[in-house]
């Protein structure tokens, strides 16, 4: 490796940010007038304010690889894909052991490092985990913008972009605060039960519920993209003159769901515009939305917010 690789490398990592958008600015800036303010309501205000772009849907090390995985808890990860078929399991195997060697105790253990050393370490526990997202992000993104925008899914035809584009929108309906806590919630209740049943120790001192959740981040959208993929649905492109508002929670899952609140079938509603909403997976249809369609979309987008709701000017 040359020096000025290096150099670059450790650029990067002494220099992190720590502050993520877990919902993309650039996403974002489709309601910006001006790429760097958005008219947001806090639910509990119902007042819109004015915010700066770079404050909102922001959290602090929110992909921060920084909790070494114990054995417990990659067995924990292993119940999320152990009905899914061999190929895709062994695939999830390979992610998990990356996933413990990133956070094994040379990485994740910094109190033996000097200051610069520590410092270097955080960036790099911080950056790696963003590096992972914007990955996915930076692919998604480029199909919304090349085919989304101009009402084309013909993309879906190539599988390897099918696979991109439902893994980027399952991503960003998974790696939200809100559905962060309510994965953390449903973790926290599992393990109540079982410590309830006698069924093992103490689980909660043994599993980390944000560290599965991270976990997740890795496994729970290839496997939606598996469940989709193998059959070409459409897009349905819903069209509006910029009345679509978004949230920080933007994607909502419109599937039918069983009793307790499991997904039957997977049907993602998100508005990439506020001129532009899409359903998938629908039959390919691309029409204008009507007054009854823009409140019901938008009651939808406000139902799902976690703690803000945005508008265009």
């Amino acid at each position: 490796m040359d020096k000025e690789r290096i150099i670059k490398i450790y650029n990067k990592y002494i220099n992190a940010t720590h502050r993520h958008h877990f919902v993309k600015k650039e996403y974002l800036s489709q309601w910006s007038k001006d790429g760097k303010t958005i008219f947001g309501m806090k639910k509990t205000d119902k007042v819109y304010n004015k915010y700066q772009l770079n404050d909102v849907c922001v959290s602090k090390n929110i992909y921060a690889i920084n909790h070494h995985y114990s054995g417990l808890e990659i067995q924990f990860l292993k119940k999320t894909y152990e009905n899914c078929p061999l190929f895709l399991r062994k695939e999830f195997d390979k992610k998990l052991q990356l996933l413990q060697f990133q956070t094994s105790d040379c990485f994740v253990n910094l109190s033996g490092y000097s200051d610069e050393g520590r410092k270097l370490g955080k960036g790099f526990q911080s950056q790696s985990g963003e590096d992972a997202q914007t990955r996915v992000e930076d692919s998604f993104f480029k199909i919304l913008k090349l085919y989304v925008f101009n009402d084309d899914d013909s993309f879906l035809d190539d599988l390897e972009l099918r696979i991109a584009f439902i893994v980027g929108l399952a991503m960003q309906y998974m790696r939200t605060n809100k559905k962060k806590q309510e994965i953390i919630d449903g973790i926290n209740s599992l393990l109540k039960q079982f410590e309830n049943q006698n069924a093992t120790g103490d689980l909660l001192k043994h599993i980390n519920p944000e560290a599965i959740w991270r976990g997740e981040l890795e496994i729970v959208p290839y496997i939606m993209a598996y469940q989709l993929c193998d059959k070409r649905s459409g897009i349905e492109f819903i069209h509006s003159d910029s009345a679509f508002m978004t949230s920080d929670n933007p994607v909502a899952h419109v599937g039918n769901k069983d009793d307790v609140g499991n997904a039957i079938n997977i049907k993602f509603l998100y508005p990439v515009s506020p001129s532009l909403c899409i359903i998938y997976p629908s039959k390919t249809i691309i029409r204008k939305a009507d007054f009854k369609d823009i409140n019901k979309i938008n009651n939808k987008t406000i139902e799902n917010s976690h703690l803000f709701i945005f508008k265009s000017t």
